[in-house]
Formats: C-alpha cells, sequence, structure tokens
C-alpha cells in the first residue's frame, strides 16, 4: 500500500512557476495587499469615512428636519509598526467647518500594557481642517471624531479629500483588519 509517492519529472517545476507567476501578478495589480501583509517598523494604518449620520424633526421647532442633521465624520490612525509614531499631520480639504471634535484612545489589540497618551492639535478655517497627533505608541488606535450640523454638511463630506503624513509607510486601511491579515499570515508560517 502506497500512501504517497513521488516522482521527480516537470510537475514540481510547473506548479512552482504557476505559483511564482500568480504571486508576481498579485504584487503588480494589488500592490496594497502586500503593503497590508507585510509590516514596515514605522507604519500607519488608518481609514476615514462618515460614521454616521442623524436627521430628525424636533417637537414644537418649525425647522426644517435637514436643519436638524448630525453628521459624524471619523479618522482612524492606528500605529500597526513596531515604533512610536513622533508626528502626525493630518488634513480634510473641501469640507465644511466641524461643530464640535473629540477623540479617543483605545488599543487596536487588546493589551494590559499602560501606555502614554497622544497629544491632538487641532485648527479648523475655511474649507481646511488640520490635526497634528504627537507620541502615537505601537497597537494603539486614535479616533477623531467631527461633528457637523445640516445636511448640507453631510452632502459636502461626500467630497472631502484627507491626507495623512508619518514617518514610514501610511497605508489606507482599517487598522484592525491590518493587524488582524498579519497575524493569520504568522499563524500559517507557524504551521
Amino acid at each position: 500500500m502506497i500512501l504517497m509517492s513521488y516522482s521527480p519529472g516537470k510537475i514540481p517545476v510547473a506548479k512552482a512557476l504557476l505559483w511564482a507567476g500568480g504571486i508576481l501578478v498579485l504584487a503588480l495589480m494589488f500592490p496594497t495587499v502586500f503593503k497590508v501583509i507585510f509590516a514596515a517598523r514605522d507604519e500607519l494604518s488608518y481609514s476615514a469615512g462618515v460614521d454616521s449620520t442623524t436627521c430628525a424633526g424636533i417637537p414644537g421647532n418649525a425647522s426644517t428636519p435637514s436643519e436638524n442633521c448630525l453628521t459624524i465624520y471619523t479618522i482612524s490612525l492606528g500605529n500597526t509598526g513596531v515604533n512610536p509614531q513622533a508626528s502626525i499631520d493630518v488634513s480634510l480639504r473641501n469640507g465644511p467647518e466641524p461643530w464640535r471634535f473629540g477623540n479617543s484612545v483605545v488599543d487596536i489589540v487588546a493589551s494590559a500594557r499602560r501606555r502614554e497618551v497622544p497629544t491632538v492639535d487641532y485648527r479648523s478655517e475655511s474649507g481646511l481642517t488640520y490635526f497634528h497627533v504627537e507620541n502615537l505608541q505601537p497597537n494603539r488606535l486614535l479616533e477623531l471624531h467631527m461633528s457637523y450640523l445640516g445636511f448640507a454638511a453631510y452632502e459636502q463630506l461626500q467630497d472631502v479629500s484627507v491626507e495623512v503624513s508619518a514617518l514610514g509607510s501610511v497605508i489606507e486601511s482599517n487598522p484592525h483588519l491590518t493587524v488582524l491579515s498579519r497575524f493569520f499570515r504568522n499563524l500559517t508560517l507557524l504551521f
């Protein structure tokens, strides 16, 4: 009884060439996937978009429901590298001026390690909202929340452009998915 047999020939070489060709095609067509899978020492992963929109009429108020809309726009900055990010600059162009601003900091992957809270400087003027973040530690997720009033703000946020600059590589990807994909990659390398 033969459980497994091996015969030298062209089949293993053909399979190896097929795999190498497939990986080359993926690298050329989907370079962002390779940036997500293979981390750098200095790396920042970010995502941005409208988090929620609520419009409601207020009893006793004669204004139209579109004036009573609240839109929350969130920018998530995750330090997915192994080194701290000393300085990060974020700018939103072509957006309305926020009504309120807030932020929150959590670990990307749950940890009991105590870390410093990053400092965030904020300013907004005529279509430009600017943030300067200092000292974002590895495995930390900083979420910048901006609240806007009125339905016109929601429509204007559809055409906003976000620019993020930091030391090392900057990836436009959900920081949680970036770390999760690396976990599965490392898990497959163990077996």
